[in-house]
């Protein structure tokens, strides 16, 4: 009777114990999934960052180029 509950108990936690690999492995692959989920999304905001500082350096050249350009004439007449 002992033996049997011994026995049991070895079973349980052999069980257990694969099951813990088997959560081990599963948390490993998602924690590496979510990595590159995170590497590829920093990349992203890297990149919309430098297209962003781009759009802002053309928008002041443009408005560089949408000021109005006034010329003033100075006529100078010389009588001798």
């Amino acid at each position: 009777m002992m033996e049997e509950k011994w026995v049991k108990g070895l079973v349980v936690i052999k069980a257990l114990r694969v099951e813990c690999a088997r959560v081990r492995d599963m948390a490993h692959y998602r924690l590496h999934e979510l990595a590159k989920k995170v590497k590829n999304f920093c990349a992203l905001e890297k990149e919309c960052r430098m297209l962003m500082e781009k759009f802002e350096g053309m928008c002041h050249a443009e408005d560089i180029m949408r000021m109005e350009i006034t010329m003033e004439e100075t006529v100078v007449e010389k009588r001798f």
